[in-house]
């Protein structure tokens, strides 16, 4: 009897468990309190990727999942899976999400919203949206690195809609920096693999059958910069992975795939003084890096007896933040792979709060290669 009842007690530990896993929710907040005004429940058996999500007010509502099932945005079906190809997909889905935000709107007025959140409709209004569809003809552009102009069109070029919005993260992911930087997990170990090459047209000489990227690219300070390094071998050029050029090859297994695929141990700073420990792998942050588009900028912070100390600015333009990430690389991770990197991360910082943050780097002194 005792045996019977502890096999049942674990089959309904086992069930109750099933459901939870299976269970499928909203990732925020906001698209929570959207789902409930267009009275849409997420479904636990909808595979990674967007979805058909019925209709509001007569307009056709997508709903994109990802892998655990759960809601990451939620809105007006006005782009195809292939238009969001072309650009930076989160633009697009703040678009969608953003109209159908509108339309549910309820807290204020919209033109209160609208004000708050330094948005414009330059043509047209939300009642126009009724006129464009995946099949209408538009345009996205970045004005000034400081704000995005998109624009609807019909058949003769006049423009039906258009919407001004600015690059501020926060608004175009829906989520306050606080919720965006408990993301940063799951954005890295989610990551598509990434498999482009670096172009080796342009390369200046640099020492000892060393090349490297040319021209270079600096973000704030010289020595933060965009070089990767090369050496040549019977006419081909190789990213350099060497353990006789730590600081060359550090800079390059930390912005480009390479064979190195060791542990990055994570001490990510959050809200409140606290911070995330985690462990991800060096081919998913670089995954991570690609697949958002960040630009990267590396420099040699300090040099030890055993490691080198590198410095990862991850720049984001389409959305207007950057990652600071403050690497310790031991000298023997190219012929250990087991070799722990410690890695410093401040995520999601707003562009123009960074330069506050070189303080500290802009008084020690560099490694010049």
């Amino acid at each position: 009897m005792k045996k019977l009842l502890c096999i049942t007690i674990a089959s309904l530990l086992v069930g109750l468990s099933t459901m939870r896993a299976q269970q499928a929710g909203f990732h925020t907040k906001l698209l929570a309190e959207m789902g409930k005004s267009i009275g849409y429940v997420p479904d636990h058996s909808l595979p990674e990727g967007a979805h058909n999500a019925g209709s509001y007010k007569g307009l056709p509502v997508v709903a994109k999942y990802d892998k655990h099932h759960n809601v990451t945005n939620l809105g007006i079906r006005i782009f195809s899976p292939k238009m969001k190809e072309a650009y930076a997909s989160d633009v697009y889905d703040f678009l969608e999400r953003y109209f159908l935000e509108l339309l549910t709107w309820n807290k204020t007025t919209i033109k209160q919203k609208m004000e708050d959140d330094k948005v414009m409709f330059i043509n047209g209004s939300p009642s126009t949206l009724s006129k464009i569809n995946e099949n209408t003809t538009y345009s996205i552009n970045k004005v000034e690195h400081k704000y995005y102009e998109v624009s609807w069109k019909n058949e003769s070029g006049k423009a039906i809609l258009t919407i001004a919005f600015p690059i501020n993260y926060e608004l175009i992911l829906g989520m306050p920096q606080n919720e965006i930087a408990n993301t940063m997990y799951d954005r890295i170990v989610g990551s598509q693999k990434y498999t482009g090459t670096v172009s080796t047209d342009s390369l200046e000489y640099l020492e000892k059958n060393i090349y490297r990227t040319f021209p270079v690219s600096w973000y704030q300070l010289k020595d933060v910069n965009n070089a990767l390094y090369f050496n040549k071998s019977r006419n081909e050029y190789r990213l350099l992975t060497d353990a006789a050029y730590v600081n060359y090859s550090a800079t390059n297994a930390l912005q480009q795939p390479t064979k190195c695929n060791n542990p990055v141990s994570v001490e990510q700073s959050v809200y409140g003084f606290k911070t995330l420990n985690y462990t991800v792998t060096l081919s998913q942050l670089i995954n991570y890096f690609h697949s958002a588009d960040l630009k990267t900028y590396a420099a040699i912070e300090e040099e030890y007896d055993d490691a080198v100390k590198v410095l990862i600015v991850a720049e984001s333009k389409d959305l207007g933040y950057n990652h600071i990430l403050s690497i310790i690389v031991p000298r023997n991770f190219i012929t250990k792979p087991n070799a722990e990197l410690k890695c410093k991360m401040s995520a999601f910082i707003p562009t123009h709060n960074v330069k506050n943050l070189y303080q500290q780097y802009v008084n020690k002194p560099k490694k010049k290669f």
